[in-house]
This record gives C-alpha cells, sequence and structure tokens, in this order.
C-alpha cells in the first residue's frame, strides 16, 4: 500500500491536465482505490489509453511487445513509445519492438 500512496502522490505533484487532477482528487480519500489504480496488475492483454484507462492503471511492468502501426512525425514520439516498454522495472528481461510498413507509401 505504500508503493501506491507513494507513486499517488507524485502523480499529484506533476503538472496535470485539469480533468486528470480532478480524477486524483477524487480518489484522495480511497485507499483501495489508489492501490487498485496504482499498484493492482490488471489481466495479461489488456491494452488501451490512459485517457480511457484511468490515471494509474499499472501496466508498464509486464510489457513485453511493442507494435507500430505508424510512423510518429519526431524521432522523440518513437524514442518515448519505445520508452514505455525498454524501462526499468520491466518484469521481462527481453522484448520484442515490431514496426509495419506498406510498401511504395509515403509512410514507409
Amino acid at each position: 500500500m505504500e508503493r501506491a500512496f507513494r507513486e499517488y502522490t507524485r502523480w499529484k505533484g506533476e503538472n496535470l491536465p485539469a480533468d486528470l487532477a480532478a480524477e486524483l482528487d477524487l480518489m484522495a480519500q480511497n485507499q483501495d482505490e489508489i492501490y487498485d489504480r496504482f499498484c493492482k496488475d490488471i489481466a495479461f492483454g489488456t491494452s488501451g489509453l490512459r485517457g480511457k484507462m484511468g490515471a494509474g492503471t499499472n501496466v508498464q511492468k509486464r510489457l513485453i511487445a511493442l507494435h507500430h502501426l505508424d510512423c510518429p512525425w519526431r524521432p522523440s514520439d518513437l524514442q518515448q513509445r519505445e520508452g514505455r516498454i525498454v524501462r526499468q522495472g520491466n518484469m521481462h528481461d527481453k522484448v520484442h519492438i515490431y514496426t509495419y510498413v506498406t510498401e511504395n507509401t509515403f509512410d514507409s
């Protein structure tokens, strides 16, 4: 529970969008919800966007494969994506990064 509250406090200290800050404020008095959001494991194969899954969804430590379905405009965006899987704390020593392209298009 201590790790969940530490992570919750770290998120609260960030400069967050108003809707996300409000979501964190709502869970302030509910330690069980803080634990569920920041430490509880989720089912294998789950994927989603933070905006849909909510703040603190704990998925990044179990990532094993990343699939690039498009090519971002900036190299820093690609680095940001890959940084979510190639990171300290991931349970897997080896991860797989796949990039898909379509021949004869401007995207490849």
